[in-house]
């Protein structure tokens, strides 16, 4: 898994968010994607060497708004069960930290679901609705409210 991981971290190179997403084989002929190809991949290769594996829809707590979406993959361990690993995390270029973060994902991931065209998300990746009715312009956000830090000072 981890020698998995290591190429197609050195394999891709990150693109901002696409449109859509583009699958495993593209970002292999491509060589570039967004969280989502990365995960793709490294699923796919998994899968087939016979490493149960699956792609996680969810978001990342952070003050960027615009880059919470996000993608990540899980393995299944025997030992471990199934274990998270943030790709794109990985690729930062320094071997040091690429190796911290193998396995272990810091908190601040919200996960909605590992199965890819979700019938709870009406066959998305993330949250639908239907409507009916007058022409609606639609945009997707989220929000994250972080709690004021107290400082207590000592006497």
């Amino acid at each position: 898994v981890k020698a998995i991981y290591e190429r197609v971290v050195d394999h891709m190179e990150y693109v901002v968010r696409g449109e859509d997403d583009k699958g495993a084989l593209t970002a292999l002929e491509l060589g570039k994607g967004d969280c989502t190809e990365y995960s793709d991949l490294f699923v796919a290769i998994c899968r087939a060497k016979g490493i149960p594996a699956r792609v996680v829809t969810g978001y990342t707590v952070t003050t960027d708004v615009s880059r919470a979406k996000h993608n990540w993959a899980e393995v299944y361990m025997q030992d471990r069960g199934w274990v998270p690993i943030d790709l794109t995390a990985g690729d930062v270029g320094n071997a040091a930290f690429r190796n911290r973060v193998f396995g272990r994902m810091r908190p601040g991931y919200i996960y909605l679901s590992h199965v890819r065209n979700d019938y709870v998300l009406d066959n998305h990746n993330f949250g639908a609705f239907k409507y009916w009715g007058d022409r609606v312009r639609i945009t997707d956000s989220i929000e994250f409210r972080f709690p004021h830090q107290s400082t207590i000072e000592s006497r």
